[in-house]
């Protein structure tokens, strides 16, 4: 399973727009999020969802799914309000 690793806020704007555009990118459905992330990861990583009733990560509409390459690892990466969330697996990190 991948792990988080880092957003936006923390890398550098090059290694998010390559990672955003690169050529692989692809969205996800919450589904195959979960094939690569854990739940419990998610939690984690997203704890204003647990507990609430009605909200989740997977209804919000304003949450994206991706796939694609991080600093040219494999990666998944939530967009939530416009911040990129970044998952590797965990054997990848930098």
């Amino acid at each position: 399973m991948m792990e988080y690793l880092t957003n936006c806020t923390i890398s550098t704007a090059e290694k998010i727009d390559a990672m955003v555009e690169h050529e692989e990118n692809k969205e996800l459905t919450y589904e195959e999020l979960l094939e690569k992330v854990s739940q419990e990861t998610l939690d984690r990583v997203f704890p204003w969802y647990v507990g609430v009733p009605n909200l989740s990560l997977e209804s919000d509409y304003g949450v994206s799914y991706y796939k694609s390459y991080y600093e040219n690892q494999p990666c998944v990466y939530v967009c939530h309000s416009c911040i990129e969330y970044i998952f590797v697996d965990d054997h990848c990190f930098f």
